[in-house]
């Protein structure tokens, strides 16, 4: 699965004042992330030797602060469901 960088550079996206004052103290985090769209479906047989699937699935990496990667997170969750992978740094 090809992975897609998002970083404050490469996305343009709207962080409330108060998460963007609050970021200027905090470390940056990098998240992982597999996001599918609502109509993704997939189906193994045979113990997974055949696989079905049908819809969008991308995995991401966010790289940024707190409230913009929470701000990237909401939006991705409007338009599908979003997973966190196992590493990111984003609960601690």
């Amino acid at each position: 699965m090809l992975q897609t960088l998002i970083t404050p550079q490469t996305m343009n996206i709207a962080v409330p004042l108060a998460a963007q004052i609050v970021d200027a103290f905090r470390p940056e985090l990098e998240i992982r992330m597999v996001w599918t769209a609502s109509n993704y479906v997939e189906v193994s047989f045979l113990f997974g030797i055949i696989t079905f699937r049908k819809g969008e699935c991308r995995e991401f990496i966010i790289r940024g602060k707190r409230g913009f990667c929470e701000a990237v997170i909401n939006q991705l969750q409007e338009e599908g469901n979003v997973q966190l992978l196992a590493g990111s740094n984003f609960f601690n």
